[in-house]
């Protein structure tokens, strides 16, 4: 089916424009497991959305949802609206991945894992035409959108991290004489369910977190690698941020925590993947989770293709 054969709202008229232009921006991403009929299919995504009849809401608004049910509860008339343009398979995991709200969870019942969870849109992505470039976004619901960890990444005073069947919820607390802040990490799920890690802020130690019993920090995780992903206080410039962590990283302090994949420069097999809990510019090689597919992005004419 041609793009022009989908309905097109007047309200994206300037989409229509982007999209139609000499040399549009495009993004595909391609599914890398999923069953049979599923790996290696791409998705093709242009300023208006989702191409072809890959595309289940016929629509073309620019947004592309993706969800685990194609549409909604019947109406009060019995009428269905259809959802989401891409079907995603079904799981069961917390609710919610609001840092706070996993606290509550896990102080309350120990992150029962068994709950029922939201079924609807789970992710979406639209073109900015801002930032000219496609940008992803969790929409709040069922098992959460990560980000695979491919270089060394700075960590906010909250953070969800998915390793292995667990999650970690990462916050920055407190600080030693120094005014640096220690890390606290608390195991959601798995094997591990409920352990909790406290790290001193010793500047440029690699904390090792892993499936050996040699690692800094051990979890019998048999999806993790031996050596699965390192934790590492670093020095750097001047903090200016603004966001609401005072209690944890101060103006002026000379270090921060980060995240890195793997050891040693081995990349770990699964992958240290963090939430994504604010929209996101995607660019080449990104590699997207949800609701357990993988995405990989590919992009074309948007400055964002290196």
């Amino acid at each position: 089916m041609r793009s022009s054969e989908l309905a097109i709202n007047p309200k994206y008229e300037h989409l229509w424009h982007i999209a139609n232009q000499a040399n549009p921006p495009l993004l595909s991403l391609r599914i890398k497991n999923g069953n049979s009929a599923s790996h290696n299919k791409v998705l093709h995504i242009d300023a208006l959305g989702l191409q072809g009849d890959d595309n289940l809401r016929k629509t073309r608004d620019g947004h592309v949802y993706f969800g685990t049910l194609k549409h909604s509860l019947p109406d009060s008339k019995g009428n269905l609206e259809v959802l989401n343009d891409y079907v995603l398979p079904a799981t069961s995991m917390p609710v919610s991945r609001d840092p706070k709200a996993i606290q509550q969870l896990l102080d309350a019942d120990g992150c029962d894992q068994k709950q029922p969870r939201h079924r609807g849109r789970q992710m979406q992505v639209f073109f900015s035409v801002a930032q000219n470039g496609f940008v992803i976004e969790d929409l709040g619901v069922g098992m959460g959108t990560y980000l695979r960890v491919d270089r060394e990444l700075r960590l906010d005073c909250n953070e969800l991290i998915n390793i292995g069947t667990s999650l970690l919820l990462v916050s920055q607390m407190d600080l030693d004489d120094q005014g640096q802040p220690f890390l606290k990490a608390k195991v959601c799920g798995g094997p591990n369910n409920g352990k909790i890690f406290s790290l001193n802020p010793v500047l440029g130690k690699n904390y090792v977190l892993g499936r050996s019993e040699n690692c800094d920090l051990h979890l019998s995780d048999c999806v993790l690698s031996q050596r699965h992903c390192i934790f590492r206080f670093e020095t750097t410039v001047q903090d200016t941020d603004t966001q609401d962590c005072s209690s944890a990283r101060v103006a002026g302090t000379a270090g921060a925590w980060v995240l890195e994949d793997g050891n040693c420069g081995k990349r770990s097999l699964n992958g240290t993947w963090v939430y994504l809990k604010a929209p996101t510019l995607l660019q080449n090689k990104m590699t997207i989770k949800v609701s357990e597919i993988l995405f990989e992005a590919s992009v074309t004419n948007t400055g964002l293709t290196s």
